[in-house]
């Protein structure tokens, strides 16, 4: 899936690796790459934004630690990866002081997916047929509600809906009222967060 719009910082130094791995998450956007702590530095320096940062443990000038705080001081929020092949406790306590999050090397595609989805605000499909589904038995939803969630938790704006659905916009409004009285949301962003937050972090 080609999303687009998107920017990801990815600091690795082994080339294979960092190939590798900027051509999975170009598929969720644009991939900077750099091979150093002082690199990324740079690019982290620049004020651009990025959707997530994928980090290695092992630098040639330091550790992707202090790649990590520099990030945390420009955005506390900033969804991170840690990938080593370094299995350290004190490490990886420091990345949960952090708050990012640590996979070792290699890292599933499984992995990768999840964190590019999180960072991106998406959703698999597997994760959305879950989401309806558990929803649709506890709010016993109906059909039309369970068309506008679905694409909701697919990543379309409200104001896109009605073209989607090829209804019209008092239509959606109508169902989307239903539907959020059902699940008990103000919003179908508060909604979709909720949803994505209920999901499995692994």
């Amino acid at each position: 899936m080609e999303l687009g719009g998107y920017r990801f910082l990815l600091v690795e130094d082994e080339p294979v690796v960092a190939r590798a791995l900027a051509g999975f998450f170009k598929h969720y956007g644009e991939v900077t790459t750099a091979g150093s702590v002082g690199e990324a530095a740079r690019y982290l320096g620049t004020g651009a934004m990025f959707a997530g940062l994928i980090v290695d443990w092992k630098l040639p000038d330091g550790d992707g630690l202090d790649v990590i705080r520099a990030a945390r001081e420009q955005d506390p929020r900033l969804p991170i990866l840690m990938m080593t092949g370094h299995l350290d406790a004190d490490c990886i306590n420091e990345v949960h002081a952090l708050r990012a999050e640590y996979v070792a090397k290699p890292a599933s595609k499984r992995n990768l997916r999840d964190f590019a989805n999180r960072a991106t605000g998406q959703i698999d499909e597997s994760d959305i047929d879950a989401v309806v589904q558990a929803l649709r038995h506890r709010h016993g939803l109906a059909r039309a509600e369970e068309r506008i969630l679905r694409l909701t938790l697919g990543g379309t704006t409200r104001g896109e809906l009605a073209e989607q659905l090829g209804v019209s916009e008092n239509t959606v409004k109508t169902t989307v009222r239903r539907l959020l009285r059902r699940a008990g949301h103000g919003s179908l962003e508060a909604l979709r967060a909720h949803s994505l937050a209920s999901l499995p972090s692994s």
